[in-house]
Protein backbone atom coordinates (compact mmCIF):
# COMPACT_ATOMS: atom_id res chain seq x y z
CA UNK A 1 0.00 0.00 0.00
CA UNK A 2 1.68 3.16 -1.21
CA UNK A 3 -1.02 5.66 -0.23
CA UNK A 4 -4.38 5.65 1.50
CA UNK A 5 -6.22 8.88 2.29
CA UNK A 6 -9.86 9.87 2.66
CA UNK A 7 -10.15 10.34 -1.11
CA UNK A 8 -7.34 8.36 -2.75
CA UNK A 9 -5.63 5.00 -2.81
CA UNK A 10 -2.50 3.67 -4.48
CA UNK A 11 -1.90 -0.04 -4.01
CA UNK A 12 0.33 -2.66 -5.59
CA UNK A 13 -0.81 -6.28 -5.22
CA UNK A 14 2.21 -8.51 -5.81
CA UNK A 15 0.63 -11.91 -5.11
CA UNK A 16 -2.87 -12.90 -4.06
CA UNK A 17 -4.17 -16.45 -4.37
CA UNK A 18 -7.41 -18.06 -3.27
CA UNK A 19 -9.38 -21.26 -3.39
CA UNK A 20 -13.12 -20.58 -3.42
CA UNK A 21 -15.42 -23.06 -1.68
CA UNK A 22 -17.09 -23.97 -5.00
CA UNK A 23 -13.72 -25.17 -6.30
CA UNK A 24 -12.67 -22.06 -8.24
CA UNK A 25 -8.92 -21.68 -7.83
CA UNK A 26 -7.08 -18.44 -8.51
CA UNK A 27 -3.37 -19.20 -8.45
CA UNK A 28 -2.24 -15.58 -8.58
CA UNK A 29 -3.53 -12.04 -8.92
CA UNK A 30 -1.17 -9.14 -9.52
CA UNK A 31 -2.09 -5.51 -10.17
CA UNK A 32 -1.33 -1.87 -9.51
CA UNK A 33 -4.38 0.29 -8.74
CA UNK A 34 -4.76 4.02 -8.17
CA UNK A 35 -7.95 5.95 -7.56
CA UNK A 36 -9.05 9.34 -6.37
CA UNK A 37 -12.24 11.40 -6.49
CA UNK A 38 -12.06 11.89 -10.28
CA UNK A 39 -10.08 9.06 -11.85
CA UNK A 40 -9.08 5.45 -11.39
CA UNK A 41 -6.57 3.20 -13.10
CA UNK A 42 -5.54 -0.41 -12.90
CA UNK A 43 -2.38 -1.46 -14.66
CA UNK A 44 -0.65 -4.76 -15.17
CA UNK A 45 -3.57 -6.82 -13.92
CA UNK A 46 -2.71 -10.48 -14.27
CA UNK A 47 -5.00 -13.29 -13.13
CA UNK A 48 -3.57 -16.79 -13.27
CA UNK A 49 -5.93 -19.75 -13.07
CA UNK A 50 -4.67 -23.37 -13.19
CA UNK A 51 -4.67 -23.46 -17.03
CA UNK A 52 -5.57 -19.89 -17.99
CA UNK A 53 -4.05 -16.41 -17.99
CA UNK A 54 -6.01 -13.17 -18.07
CA UNK A 55 -4.09 -9.95 -18.66
CA UNK A 56 -5.43 -6.41 -18.48
CA UNK A 57 -2.53 -4.11 -19.36
CA UNK A 58 -4.54 -0.99 -18.52
CA UNK A 59 -7.93 0.14 -17.36
CA UNK A 60 -8.51 3.89 -17.03
CA UNK A 61 -11.61 5.77 -15.98
CA UNK A 62 -12.38 9.44 -15.41
CA UNK A 63 -15.58 10.38 -13.60
CA UNK A 64 -17.27 12.90 -11.36
CA UNK A 65 -19.87 12.73 -8.61
CA UNK A 66 -22.54 15.13 -7.46
CA UNK A 67 -24.34 14.55 -4.17
CA UNK A 68 -22.80 11.08 -4.00
CA UNK A 69 -24.10 10.01 -7.44
CA UNK A 70 -22.12 9.35 -10.58
CA UNK A 71 -22.55 12.03 -13.25
CA UNK A 72 -22.88 9.93 -16.41
CA UNK A 73 -21.85 12.80 -18.70
CA UNK A 74 -18.45 12.94 -16.99
CA UNK A 75 -17.65 9.21 -17.36
CA UNK A 76 -14.81 8.30 -19.75
CA UNK A 77 -13.05 4.93 -19.83
CA UNK A 78 -10.80 2.67 -21.86
CA UNK A 79 -9.29 -0.75 -21.36
CA UNK A 80 -7.84 -3.72 -23.14
CA UNK A 81 -7.90 -7.39 -22.26
CA UNK A 82 -5.59 -10.15 -23.46
CA UNK A 83 -6.27 -13.78 -22.68
CA UNK A 84 -3.49 -15.80 -24.30
CA UNK A 85 -5.06 -18.99 -22.98
CA UNK A 86 -8.44 -19.57 -21.34
CA UNK A 87 -9.63 -23.04 -20.33
CA UNK A 88 -13.33 -23.20 -19.39
CA UNK A 89 -12.52 -26.10 -17.06
CA UNK A 90 -10.83 -23.53 -14.77
CA UNK A 91 -14.25 -22.03 -14.02
CA UNK A 92 -16.36 -25.19 -14.38
CA UNK A 93 -17.34 -25.06 -10.71
CA UNK A 94 -19.23 -21.80 -11.21
CA UNK A 95 -20.81 -22.54 -14.60
CA UNK A 96 -24.25 -24.16 -14.95
CA UNK A 97 -23.13 -26.44 -17.81
CA UNK A 98 -20.51 -29.07 -18.66
CA UNK A 99 -17.19 -27.64 -19.87
CA UNK A 100 -15.05 -30.68 -20.70
CA UNK A 101 -15.85 -30.55 -24.45
CA UNK A 102 -15.20 -26.83 -24.85
CA UNK A 103 -11.93 -25.76 -26.49
CA UNK A 104 -9.28 -23.55 -24.95
CA UNK A 105 -9.61 -20.03 -26.38
CA UNK A 106 -7.55 -16.91 -26.95
CA UNK A 107 -9.25 -13.51 -26.56
CA UNK A 108 -8.23 -9.93 -27.36
CA UNK A 109 -10.62 -7.14 -26.45
CA UNK A 110 -10.44 -3.36 -26.45
CA UNK A 111 -13.18 -1.14 -25.02
CA UNK A 112 -13.52 2.62 -24.78
CA UNK A 113 -16.45 4.82 -24.05
CA UNK A 114 -18.05 7.78 -22.45
CA UNK A 115 -21.24 8.42 -20.54
CA UNK A 116 -23.11 5.12 -20.77
CA UNK A 117 -21.95 4.04 -24.24
CA UNK A 118 -19.00 1.82 -25.12
CA UNK A 119 -17.26 0.83 -28.34
CA UNK A 120 -15.50 -2.51 -28.48
CA UNK A 121 -13.43 -4.76 -30.74
CA UNK A 122 -13.04 -8.44 -30.00
CA UNK A 123 -11.05 -11.29 -31.44
CA UNK A 124 -11.65 -14.83 -30.18
CA UNK A 125 -9.95 -17.99 -31.44
CA UNK A 126 -10.08 -21.60 -30.27
CA UNK A 127 -6.82 -23.50 -29.95
CA UNK A 128 -8.26 -26.44 -31.93
CA UNK A 129 -9.40 -24.09 -34.78
CA UNK A 130 -13.06 -24.90 -34.08
CA UNK A 131 -13.90 -21.21 -33.55
CA UNK A 132 -12.76 -17.89 -34.96
CA UNK A 133 -14.65 -14.67 -34.32
CA UNK A 134 -13.77 -11.05 -34.99
CA UNK A 135 -16.32 -8.39 -34.07
CA UNK A 136 -16.76 -4.75 -33.34
CA UNK A 137 -19.74 -3.06 -31.85
CA UNK A 138 -21.32 -0.73 -29.39
CA UNK A 139 -23.13 -1.08 -26.10
CA UNK A 140 -25.55 1.80 -25.59
CA UNK A 141 -27.23 2.99 -22.38
CA UNK A 142 -25.51 0.33 -20.25
CA UNK A 143 -26.20 2.29 -17.04
CA UNK A 144 -29.95 2.09 -17.58
CA UNK A 145 -31.44 0.24 -20.57
CA UNK A 146 -28.70 -1.79 -22.27
CA UNK A 147 -28.80 -2.17 -26.05
CA UNK A 148 -26.13 -4.05 -28.02
CA UNK A 149 -25.16 -3.70 -31.65
CA UNK A 150 -22.50 -6.16 -32.79
CA UNK A 151 -21.02 -6.43 -36.26
CA UNK A 152 -19.36 -9.80 -36.86
CA UNK A 153 -16.42 -9.12 -39.15
CA UNK A 154 -15.70 -12.82 -39.48
CA UNK A 155 -17.10 -15.97 -37.89
CA UNK A 156 -16.27 -19.65 -38.19
CA UNK A 157 -17.71 -22.38 -35.94
CA UNK A 158 -16.97 -26.05 -36.61
CA UNK A 159 -19.85 -28.52 -36.72
CA UNK A 160 -18.57 -30.32 -33.60
CA UNK A 161 -18.35 -27.10 -31.56
CA UNK A 162 -21.76 -25.97 -32.84
CA UNK A 163 -23.27 -29.25 -31.60
CA UNK A 164 -21.52 -28.88 -28.23
CA UNK A 165 -22.77 -25.29 -27.86
CA UNK A 166 -26.25 -26.33 -29.02
CA UNK A 167 -26.39 -28.90 -26.19
CA UNK A 168 -25.72 -26.05 -23.71
CA UNK A 169 -28.12 -23.54 -25.23
CA UNK A 170 -30.17 -23.86 -28.40
CA UNK A 171 -28.30 -22.14 -31.23
CA UNK A 172 -29.97 -20.68 -34.33
CA UNK A 173 -29.22 -22.77 -37.38
CA UNK A 174 -29.01 -19.82 -39.78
Amino acid sequence: LYELTDNSIDVNVKHLALQEQSGLEIKDIQLHAKADANKASISNLHIALPHSDIIVPKLNANYDFKNGKLIAEALRFDTSLDIPQFDFNDIASILPFETKNLPTITVNLSVNGEKDNANFKTSLKASDSSLELDTEGIAESFLSNLKWRVEPLSLYVSTDLFETLNSITKMPSQ
